[in-house]
């Protein structure tokens, strides 16, 4: 009976040995040496994922292959270290490299060495072998047997482009090219090797940053060193991955973006956060708040709150899913949605959750109207807002929408009194007064600080000011002797949501623009050398551009 080795494919290499020993003090083994494409691949396999490829030259582009889905990668990411963690192979770069390699008509050397790494999950068994290696007489030259039978005993960690390219072509696929291997030591775990293979292509093609992300959460790679930021992770591969809740099919079920390769954004209404995004949020607004990890929920619990609350927000959400007509800003899909609008509302719910664990964790669809959406009027909204025109949400203006907007979503689940009208007109208001605040000088020349020289008050549109008066304001200092020299202007955004946006003031020979902090008060504008009175024209937004509000001042003093 012939000897089971001529059933399995092996290959015999002479490779060079050479130890290095890294800072820390562990010696490694590297081995040089050379190889074909087609040896390579009888004994080698990526660890990689399925990737999306597309057809370009038509509109919109064609799907020539279909990827590994959303939810096919985040069920593998509960097997930590997950098996398909590279990145895919693209037909399109294989065969551009088969071209190029194989051009008669030009000089083409691969000279730069593929690398390799020992799979030690399976050489552990029987499914493959790499043999003990044999001295060839030379100094440090051995050869070793690697041979495969259910599985293959090397993984590519760097230049699977390169080895499908040169094998895709007859006449480079048994051509030599350098490579180098790592193997014979323990500490080649499949961790270190990942992370080898992060490090080596960082210079060359870099990852995506989605492919990155999961990547470094299977092999507890930084930022998922820490235990909290590895539970955020779990509640989006939970969310992804979780068929059904309440019953009903989970409407997030791969509708979280694993997938890198795969173009568009998924998501049910407009909730098109990809896993990085949902991580971020996880991690910022529940698993790094204070409290015992005892009280947190888990991720299956804390899935089941974002879609019970998620289908409750979509039905009180007047203008979605009405077919042609689903315009809503917040949850539509025809005109546009806001990602502010749903971002803010994401991450107040988190938010509210982080502190109200216990509670929100068994609300249900209906208690989350009942005791949220309707009381803190969210449902009477109308998320089209149709008070925002083109262009007035640009970058300039995300800033303080983001404020606002959080402001209200706030005060729906934690001061619902506050909101006395519908959400979706509030955000529209902005603050309709400022306060004026005037402070005399220090001997230095500097505005002071001190609380007995202040004085302020607040006003609205045309009003004028007498900021050295003796009144209630404006009581006179040391007898009247010294008045005030610095104003500074300011509005109460915590109560609106409104941000200050610009303060430009005249007098009769000078004109300046203040400068903001916060966007809640201006700079100190000098009056000395100045001739009374002072205007100012002060500007507050509330939710983009078309909520600013202009008042008109006069400081006499």
């Amino acid at each position: 009976m012939a000897p089971l080795e001529l059933f399995m494919p092996y290959v015999d290499a002479v490779l060079q040995r050479s130890d290095y020993e890294i800072p820390e003090g562990t010696i490694y083994p590297i081995f040089s040496g050379f190889l074909s494409p087609d040896e390579i691949l009888r004994v080698s396999k990526v660890p990689n994922f399925e990737g999306y490829e597309y057809d370009d030259t038509q509109t919109p582009a064609a799907i020539l292959s279909v990827g590994d889905s959303h939810q096919q990668l985040a069920a593998n990411l509960l097997v930590n270290p997950t098996e398909d963690w590279q990145r895919p192979l693209s037909s399109k770069r294989k065969v551009t490299i088969s071209e190029v390699y194989s051009d008669v008509g030009h000089k083409r050397l691969m000279a730069n060495p593929v690398l390799l790494g020992e799979d030690r999950v399976v050489t552990a068994g029987a499914d493959a072998n790499i043999g003990n290696h044999q001295a060839t007489g030379g100094i440090d030259q051995y050869t070793i047997r690697f041979t495969a039978n259910q599985e293959k005993p090397l993984l590519i960690l760097d230049g699977q482009h390169r080895i499908y390219g040169l094998a895709h072509n007859a006449a480079t696929r048994g051509k030599k090219i350098p490579v180098v291997i790592l193997l014979q030591s323990a500490d080649y775990t499949k961790e270190f090797l990942a992370q080898i293979f992060t490090e080596v292509t960082t210079g060359a093609m870099k990852l995506s940053p989605i492919h990155e992300h999961w990547m470094k959460y299977t092999f507890s790679m930084h930022p998922f060193d820490v235990e909290n930021m590895k539970r955020a992770m779990k509640v989006v591969i939970a969310l992804c991955n979780t068929v059904q809740i309440d019953g009903i099919d989970n409407e997030f079920y791969n509708q979280v973006k694993f997938n890198p390769t795969h173009r568009s954004d998924v998501g049910p209404w407009n909730v098109t956060l990809d896993c990085i995004d949902w991580t971020s949020v996880m991690y910022e607004y529940y698993e790094n708040c204070p409290g015992p990890v005892i009280n947190k929920m888990s991720d299956v619990e804390l899935t089941t709150v974002i879609v019970r609350f998620t289908r409750a927000a979509v039905e009180k959400d007047q203008h979605q899913g009405a077919g042609t007509n689903d315009d809503s800003k917040l949850f539509g899909t025809v005109n546009k949605p806001h990602s502010i609008l749903r971002d803010a509302l994401y991450k107040q719910l988190i938010k509210y959750c982080a502190a109200n664990s216990n509670l929100a964790k068994d609300k249900s669809k209906q208690e989350w109207i009942d005791d949220i959406l309707d009381p803190g009027m969210f449902s009477p909204s109308d998320w089209r807002l149709p008070w925002v025109t083109a262009g007035t949400l640009s970058s300039v203006w995300a800033k303080p929408a983001k404020k606002t907007v959080n402001q209200f979503f706030a005060n729906m689940f934690n001061n619902q009194g506050a909101n006395n009208a519908a959400i979706s007109s509030k955000i529209e208001t902005h603050s309709n007064v400022a306060t004026i605040i005037g402070n005399k000088s220090t001997p230095a020349g500097k505005m002071s600080s001190g609380a007995a020289t202040k004085g302020s008050e607040t006003v609205g549109h045309n009003a004028h000011v007498n900021i050295n008066l003796d009144t209630a304001n404006w009581p006179h200092i040391n007898g009247g002797a010294i008045e005030r020299e610095f104003i500074r202007v300011a509005i109460e955004s915590d109560i609106c949501g409104s941000t200050l946006n610009s303060v430009k003031w005249e007098t009769t020979h000078s004109r300046g623009n203040s400068q903001i902090s916060g966007g809640k008060q201006s700079g100190p504008i000098d009056l000395r050398g100045l001739t009374s009175p002072i205007s100012l024209v002060v500007e507050t937004v509330g939710y983009s551009k078309d909520s600013m509000n202009t008042m008109s001042l006069t400081v006499n003093f």
